[in-house]
């Protein structure tokens, strides 16, 4: 059997920004360096920089220091709490996560109502909902759960009758 691997294989370039930020890092340090959460969805990646010295961490607090932000970014409270409490954040949030947090930061200032797709518990997606000032709706990926135009309608008509869509 041959297998073909295809010219665009491999990590997309916010992941591989973050994985080789975190190995220069790793590098270039004897100090502890802590990742809030899993770097990307790779386990033989994060494997490997758990061997290079990378401790994983789920919340802020649990970092001294310093610490990595991983490719699908952090809630704005975490950005928040690094700066109160004087713990470096190094940044390798993909850009095009940060562009997202952009343009749901200015929608929301403005007044919109967001609804995003996708996985209400991703990492991404938690992170882009903070920036939305609680004006973010979470509609799961299609596949498991569709949210039909009529779903949205009612939605809507049921938020403005009770207050507008900063109730949900």
């Amino acid at each position: 059997m041959e297998i073909i691997i295809g010219k665009n294989a491999g990590f997309c370039y916010g992941v591989e920004r973050a994985v080789n930020g975190a190995q220069e890092i790793l590098k270039s340090t004897n100090e502890k360096v802590f990742c809030l959460g899993e770097i990307v969805h790779n386990p033989e990646v994060v494997r490997s920089l758990e061997t290079q010295g990378l401790i994983l961490v789920n919340r802020i607090e649990d970092a001294s220091h310093r610490a990595i932000v991983r490719a699908h970014g952090i809630s704005k409270s975490v950005y928040d709490y690094a700066k109160e409490h004087q713990i470096e954040l190094l940044d390798y949030t993909c850009p095009n996560v940060l562009k997202i947090h952009e343009i749901v930061m200015e929608y929301a200032s403005k007044g919109f109502f967001i609804i995003l797709f996708g996985s209400a518990s991703h990492p991404e997606t938690l992170a882009t909902k903070s920036f939305a000032r609680r004006k973010l709706f979470c509609a799961r990926k299609a596949g498991r759960n569709r949210y039909s135009t009529e779903v949205f309608s009612k939605l809507f008509m049921q938020q403005a009758f009770n207050g507008g869509a900063n109730n949900l």
